[in-house]
């Protein structure tokens, strides 16, 4: 049995909340709202996705999702309007888990290529290296998280304050970024096996076109609230010789769909 992981996503057009990447049809105008409804009534994770064009309107964006990581209590996944290394910063800065690339566009994919380099020559003038090592033989854990137990253990001792936070973005933006964006969406909408992961170090998992649409429908979530409240009180008033109502096995067959 696979386990579903309700990933709802809001992309934003010019402050609101658009139905998807290339329809404009606004879905809410309270962006913050709607991510609080997805954090309050179920959601695994949240993916935010910035449609803006120009660096004003990406800058306004970027406030609005500092805004949406304030009120939510599941993890933020943001993405959009990446060009530059500085834009990988301020998505991770709003509070988001990860920054989520295209790497259909040549800039992004050379991007996350120098930030890798510059971490691996900024490591090289380190003893992180030899210090990884050591720790390997008592524990294994993912190269990004080795890179902030090395910082951490090294604070305050030769390594100076601008190395170490040059590090920590470095790592940051060349560990902390998700794989592309369609082949996130098709990990969204394919089911997926439970124990089998995709060769990409994402952690988002399977779920259908239709939980995802039926999620981002806030209309259609209060209505299905209230059939089922409606139904859990026909059944507490339902005798024990009595059958299941039609009603209610038609209720159950549509959620489980």
């Amino acid at each position: 049995m696979s386990y579903k992981r309700l990933i709802p996503c809001i992309f934003i057009k010019d402050g609101k909340a658009v139905r998807w990447i290339n329809d404009p049809t606004v879905v809410s105008k309270d962006v913050i709202e709607l991510a609080k409804y997805y954090s309050d009534h179920g959601a695994d994770e949240l993916i935010v996705l910035d449609l803006s064009d120009s660096d004003e309107e990406h800058d306004e964006t970027i406030t609005l999702m500092k805004r949406i990581n304030r009120v939510i209590r599941i993890p933020m996944i943001a993405g959009g309007n990446i060009r530059r290394k500085e834009d990988i910063k301020k998505i991770l800065y709003t509070g988001a888990k990860r920054a989520m690339l295209n790497f259909s566009k040549p800039d992004s994919v050379k991007l996350i290529e120098d930030a890798a380099r510059q971490l691996e020559q900024r490591l090289s003038e380190t003893d992180y290296e030899a210090w990884r090592k050591r720790q390997w033989l008592i524990e294994k854990k993912d190269p990004y998280r080795m890179i902030q137990k090395y910082l951490k253990s090294h604070s305050g001792s030769g390594l100076s304050e601008d190395m170490i936070e040059n590090i920590r973005e470095l790592s940051k933006i060349t560990y902390s970024t998700l794989s592309n964006n369609s082949l996130v969406r098709s990990e969204l909408f394919c089911d997926q096996p439970e124990g089998k992961t995709k060769a990409t170090g994402s952690d988002v998992h399977s779920m259908t076109m239709k939980h995802l649409s039926d999620l981002l429908n806030v209309a259609n979530q209060k209505e299905i609230a209230v059939k089922v409240i409606a139904a859990m009180g026909q059944l507490e008033a339902l005798p024990a010789e009595e059958s299941c109502p039609a009603e209610v096995k038609e209720l159950l067959k549509k959620l489980m769909r």
